[in-house]
């Protein structure tokens, strides 16, 4: 099910684990990486908020940053989602593509988890990748 494969945040140097935690909840920033093109990402730090993830969501090209997390599930989706889990350095450890509902991924280890609604057309991220959060002036969700 998963596969090395790339997402609004910039990257920037850094990492996740480290400024990126400044960033309140449902912020946009941008997110950058060699194998994936900037990307718009909405930050989701607050417990309620990364419970409720994309659920709900109507699909669109954005992408979830989920801070802290290492754990998630597509339990209740009606798309599917493609998800990244990102170290506190800001190293991608695991890609998964087109992940279908009712499933649960961990990975040990990681400080954030991107995810967005699949799509097979978009580059996604591959392991190995660095990321890192640049935030957008004047844009909040």
């Amino acid at each position: 099910m998963c596969v090395q494969d790339e997402e609004e945040g910039r990257a920037a140097s850094g990492g996740v684990g480290g400024e990126g935690r400044g960033i309140d909840a449902d912020r946009r920033a941008s997110l950058d990486c060699a194998s994936a093109s900037v990307v718009p990402l909405d930050v989701a730090t607050g417990f309620l908020r990364r419970a409720r993830g994309l659920l709900l969501a109507k699909p669109t090209d954005k992408a979830l940053l989920l801070l802290p997390c290492s754990d998630v599930h597509t339990v209740g989706m009606w798309f599917r989602l493609d998800i990244a889990f990102v170290d506190a350095e800001g190293v991608v450890m695991r890609s998964c593509r087109d992940v279908g509902p009712f499933r649960r991924l961990r990975e040990r280890g990681a400080a954030a988890v991107i995810e967005r609604f699949s799509s097979c057309a978009a580059p996604w991220f591959e392991e190995g990748d660095r990321i890192g959060l640049e935030r957008v002036k004047g844009e909040r969700s």
